[in-house]
């Protein structure tokens, strides 16, 4: 339990330098070094087509090794409400992989910004209207997101 005072030794670890004290003298080195040892996951936008790769022999190994890697803490995931929806009508194991990765997925809801930029890249002919889930899976993968977090 934290007990209020402020650590004067921090013990870090990497694989070129091995363990190494710190020492901190003053409060504004050490957020300095908090900040920069804590590691946040990479966000990784998934789309569909990912799920259904780990049911798909071309893909499986790859596939299988992310979502490894997503349940190690190494990256989290990101999906729109749009694949939720898409995956609705998806085999049963694609769904049952889905409920599993909930643990360490975000969903995010269409913003303006989104929407905006699914038409600029139809408008631009980037994709045709037939792909416009396509375009609005792309404009959510590059654009602005509200982590707005949705129930299970």
């Amino acid at each position: 339990m934290y007990s209020g005072e402020r650590p004067s030794l921090v013990r870090t670890f990497s694989r070129r330098r091995g363990i190494q004290d710190h020492s901190f003298r003053r409060r504004r080195n050490m957020v300095f070094f908090l900040r920069v040892i804590v590691m946040w996951p990479l966000l990784v936008y998934v789309d569909t087509c990912v799920f259904g790769g780990a049911f798909d022999s071309e893909f499986a190994s790859a596939t299988a090794a992310f979502f490894e890697q997503v349940r190690l803490g190494r990256f989290g995931i990101v999906v729109s409400a749009l694949v939720r929806d898409e995956l609705d009508d998806a085999p049963v194991p694609v769904q049952e992989l889905f409920a599993e990765m909930l643990n360490w997925t975000t969903v995010v809801l269409f913003s303006v910004e989104a929407l905006e930029l699914q038409q600029a890249y139809l408008d631009a002919g980037v994709l045709t209207q037939k792909w416009a889930d396509d375009a609005l899976h792309v404009a959510m993968a590059t654009g602005p997101w509200r982590f707005t977090r949705l129930k299970r």
